[in-house]
Formats: C-alpha cells, structure tokens, sequence
C-alpha cells in the first residue's frame, strides 16, 4: 500500500496484535488502494476483535466484496458512474 499511513498502523498492529482501530484504519487504507482481499481480512480483524465496531467494518467488508465480484472495467453501479 502507497498510503504513509500504513507502515505507521501495520507497526501498532504488529506491537498489539488486538488494536483493532488499527486494523479497521489499515483496512480502510487498502480498501481505497483497491487491495480488496487484504482489506477484508484486516475488516475481519476488526469483527473478531471489538464487537463496537463490528457493525462499520461489516459494511466495509461487504463494499470491499462486491468490488472484487465486479470486472475491472464494469459501470460503477453504487454511483451511476460508467
């Protein structure tokens, strides 16, 4: 991932391996950076970790689901954007 914010929260995950702000963060991150199937397993970090946040991370989960069942070059249906 190209996001300076990453080395910073794979660090805190790697020092506390249950912060999982730091994973939903890192996830969000990858999400953005279209590295879908890393960012579902740190999403799924995050459920397994802290039930406050399962609910968000869930939603992300499943953004970051569908985006990998769409071909790289598909109409964006969420927007209306082709």
């Amino acid at each position: 991932c190209a996001l300076p914010i990453y080395n910073a929260l794979s660090k805190a995950i790697e020092l506390d391996r249950g912060y999982a702000q730091a994973y939903l963060e890192r996830g969000r991150a990858r999400f953005w950076e279209r590295q879908y199937v890393s960012a579902i397993d740190d999403f799924n970090s995050v459920i397994r970790l802290d039930p406050n946040l399962a609910s968000g991370a869930t939603t992300l989960r499943i953004l970051a689901q569908q985006a990998l069942a769409q071909p790289p070059n598909a109409p964006n249906k969420s927007s209306g954007i082709n």
